[in-house]
């Protein structure tokens, strides 16, 4: 490094040399001291023009030098890159499926941690979330729809050294029923230290998409910088049906817990992932799973369940 900065240095220090004798030549060559020498004046001229043009054409090539330089060096990291890979692992990736990991994983600015879904599926009845209801109207839906209950919690982490903004988002499906979609709500959200209220809730709320209602807002995030969000929702769904929860972000790892009090209702949970889910809990009302596994971006998790008469 040193080196490189002195070899800088001393090649600063002659263009500044050829610039200042330039300047002295035709300084001297426009005085009245070389009138009667037309021939000195001339090559004076000549000279310091000469050594103008030689300070900016050496500037010019050694500024597109540098950047062939450069250019090879970035080509020459990425073969490396693709050689370590293959160096480790004794395998020939495609550089397509390479681009592919960068994008998602390496280029990637914002991680999740301890991610956690807490879902609970009940049955329709007056005093449950929807008391406000008449009495025949939940009689009708509960013919066809549970009511489910959702607890998402988990940590955002500025993995870059710039700051970063994320939109943060809360999707619950809509119910094949139009007319049922009032009955979908995103009914708390905290960001950090802030606790939404339903006015802000609202403002940032979309209900007018005809399969989900969906929550976003942009936040900021420091270099390094963790916040916890939690949001908390209820939907209606039907009695032999799913979820699928899809990570958009890198994520270490995935709780979930089902709470489901419904007899003859069986339950079941599936990673699309490389690994499976690790089963930590499995009572009567309370079924718990774990992948506690590095996830990327696209994979997901289903959520499924049906009764023992379907």
């Amino acid at each position: 490094m040193s080196t490189t900065k002195d070899q800088n240095a001393l090649f600063n220090l002659f263009n500044l040399v050829v610039i200042l004798l330039g300047a002295i030549c035709l300084f001297v060559a426009q005085t009245k001291m070389l009138e009667g020498y037309p021939t000195i004046k001339i090559f004076l001229n000549n000279a310091g023009t000469s050594g103008f043009v030689a300070v900016l054409l050496i500037y010019t090539v050694e500024k597109f030098s540098r950047q062939k330089q450069q250019n090879a060096a970035n080509k020459l990291a990425e073969e490396l890159n693709r050689d370590v890979v293959q160096a480790v692992y004794k395998r020939h990736i495609p550089k397509s499926v390479m681009t592919e990991v960068e994008k998602c994983l390496l280029q990637s600015n914002i991680s999740r941690e301890n991610y956690e879904v807490i879902y609970t599926i009940k049955e329709m009845k007056i005093g449950n979330a929807f008391g406000e209801l008449d009495e025949n109207i939940i009689t009708e839906i509960a013919k066809k729809y549970y009511l489910c209950e959702i607890i998402l919690k988990y940590s955002l982490k500025n993995i870059s050294t710039t700051k970063q903004k994320h939109t943060v988002e809360f999707n619950l499906e809509s119910p094949i029923d139009p007319e049922y979609k009032a009955l979908v709500k995103i009914r708390k959200m905290k960001i950090g230290e802030n606790q939404l209220t339903e006015d802000e809730i609202a403002e940032s709320s979309n209900t007018e998409g005809d399969d989900q209602v969906s929550f976003s807002r942009e936040v900021v995030l420091d270099p390094g910088e963790t916040i916890v969000v939690q949001g908390e929702g209820s939907l209606i769904k039907q009695h032999l049906d799913s979820e699928l929860w899809v990570c958009m972000q890198p994520t270490e790892g995935m709780r979930l817990t089902v709470s489901n009090n419904i007899e003859g209702l069986n339950v079941y949970a599936k990673a699309n992932h490389f690994q499976e889910l690790e089963s930590v809990c499995n009572d009567n009302s309370t079924l718990i799973w774990m992948l506690p596994y590095g996830i990327f971006p696209y994979q997901s998790v289903t959520l499924w369940w049906e009764c023992d008469s379907n």
